[in-house]
C-alpha cells in the first residue's frame, strides 16, 4: 500500500513487537529525513495493534493483508 502498511507479527517476548516498530520506525525516518531533507513530521498517527486471539480471526487477517492490493487494484487478480 501507498500510504500504510500491514503487519502481522509474533513477539517472543513482550516487548517484542514494540521494539521491532521503534526501531524499523526510527530508521526508515531517518533515512528519509537524510535522503529528502524533510525536517517535518513525517506520521500522520501511531501504530495502532490488535490481539489475535482465535483461528477465526487471524486467517481474516491473512486474508485482508492479501487482498488488500488487490482491493485497491494495485496489482492483478491473485
Amino acid at each position: 500500500m501507498i500510504n500504510y502498511v500491514l503487519q502481522l507479527l509474533t513477539p517472543s517476548d513482550t516487548e517484542g513487537v514494540y521494539r521491532v516498530l521503534q526501531h524499523t520506525g526510527w530508521r526508515y525516518v531517518r533515512h528519509i529525513y537524510l535522503t529528502f531533507g524533510r525536517t517535518d513530521a513525517l506520521w500522520d498517527d501511531r501504530d495502532k495493534g490488535s490481539l489475535i486471539d482465535s483461528v477465526d480471526y487471524l486467517l481474516a487477517y491473512y486474508r485482508y493483508i492479501e487482498l488488500n492490493p488487490v482491493r485497491a487494484k494495485m496489482v492483478g487478480e491473485l
